[in-house]
């Protein structure tokens, strides 16, 4: 099976994250980034966390792709909209974001998270999901930069398994 390993710009600061994700293609991302926010190569939106890399072999993620795939081939692309704005809380700052609606997207990163918990790659369960993609990170007292979003359709035709700042790409249908 072909694999496509896509190597991420350095930032500033090495990731040292696994998550499963959707990314979006370069025209909606290119749309959506906003000045001052994450670099348009880094908007993604997350449906799995799995761990740092310090404490799982990249080889171990690379096999996880496999019945992955095996999964996702059965499947049409994701087709949704980004359609909403939105704040989280967190520690030093709070994360501006954008809502994220797929018709079954629930059940297919469910299905995702069971696979990848056969694969030794269990999930973190410490939140719940609300699919979102992080634009921009905000001192606790600044405004949102967004008050309202015209809708943005958008279609997903694979998944990415990040490991650090190496990321396999994994398609979705055939």
């Amino acid at each position: 099976m072909k694999r496509l390993l896509v190597k991420a710009p350095a930032a500033s600061a090495a990731p040292k994250g696994i998550i499963l994700c959707l990314v979006p293609p370069e025209d909606v991302a290119h749309q959506l980034a906003l000045s001052g926010g994450l670099p348009e190569e880094e908007l993604h939106v997350t449906l799995a966390y799995l761990g740092k890399t310090d404490s799982v072999a990249l080889d171990q993620v690379k096999e996880a792709a496999r019945p992955l795939r095996e999964y996702l081939k059965g499947l049409s692309a994701l087709k949704g909209e980004f359609s909403g704005v939105g704040r989280f809380t967190i520690p030093k700052k709070d994360a501006f974001f954008l809502t994220l609606d797929v018709p079954g997207l629930n059940v297919v990163r469910e299905t995702c998270c069971n696979v990848l918990k056969m694969c030794g790659l269990p999930p973190d369960n410490t939140h719940g999901f609300t699919p979102h993609m992080t634009l921009k990170y905000v001192e606790a007292s600044e405004p949102v930069p967004v008050q309202r979003l015209t809708p943005v359709p958008v279609e997903f035709t694979h998944m990415e398994l990040w490991y650090g700042s190496t990321h396999l790409r994994v398609p979705i249908g055939r």
